[in-house]
């Protein structure tokens, strides 16, 4: 009985001082912390945001509405100079998830998102999730699963063997090229091949990525 009881007392400790440990990194890290402001030591430099997002289900492509149902994934990083840390100070900690509006994010839009009116969502177009992962060097990963209802525009003279081009386009809301940057992460084709793609009869032949400065 007393030796189960001191592993047990042991492990509490132990589960006890990294849990303080993390509370005090991010109570320091977010007391004086803007979710509103870049995170950028110097007010002019440019936040780099690495964009990947790879389609995991095509549901749909309605040719009377023109509209493109599909679920994807999108996963941003970007460095994060306000939440950086030394590991030794805090026990070694590598990471910590955070709730997403604690912090700043990049405001990612969908561009050619096909609103429901009915909806009383006021964010349809944006990209957003519940948590990020922040690390230690001040990496922030934003990972994101998405319905995308988009615009395409359709056309339907070689129906029923028509092929048809389809564009998701995202980019900032708010900021330009000045002070956000994008850079692509490319997927292989090969993974847009499963039977979850090739679905209502369509299949994804091709896929193309690149940036449209504005």
């Amino acid at each position: 009985m007393s030796r189960n009881l001191v592993v047990f007392l042991f492990m509490f400790i132990v589960s006890y001082v990294a849990c303080t440990s993390e509370q005090e990194l991010i109570r320091k890290l977010l007391q004086y912390y803007e979710p509103s402001v870049r995170p950028v030591l110097q007010a002019q430099a440019v936040v780099t945001v690495s964009f990947r997002m790879e389609i995991t289900q095509l549901f749909e492509l309605e040719e009377k509405t023109q509209i493109l149902t599909s679920n994807v994934r999108i996963e941003q990083k970007w460095i994060d100079e306000n939440l950086a840390w030394n590991q030794s100070e805090h026990d070694g900690i590598r990471g910590i998830r955070l709730p997403s509006h604690r912090i700043w994010l990049p405001d990612s839009y969908i561009y050619n998102a096909a609103f429901d009116l009915s909806s009383q969502a006021p964010t349809q177009g944006v990209v957003n999730g519940p948590y990020v992962m922040v690390y230690h060097t001040g990496e922030v990963v934003f990972p994101v699963l998405m319905k995308l209802r988009t615009t395409c525009k359709v056309n339907i003279q070689y129906f029923p063997f028509d092929r048809q081009i389809c564009g998701l386009k995202f980019a900032s809301w708010i900021y330009d090229i000045s002070l956000i940057n994008y850079e692509l992460v490319a997927n292989s084709n090969d993974s847009y091949q499963s039977e979850s793609i090739r679905n209502s009869g369509w299949a994804i032949l091709d896929v193309k990525q690149g940036l449209v400065w504005r």
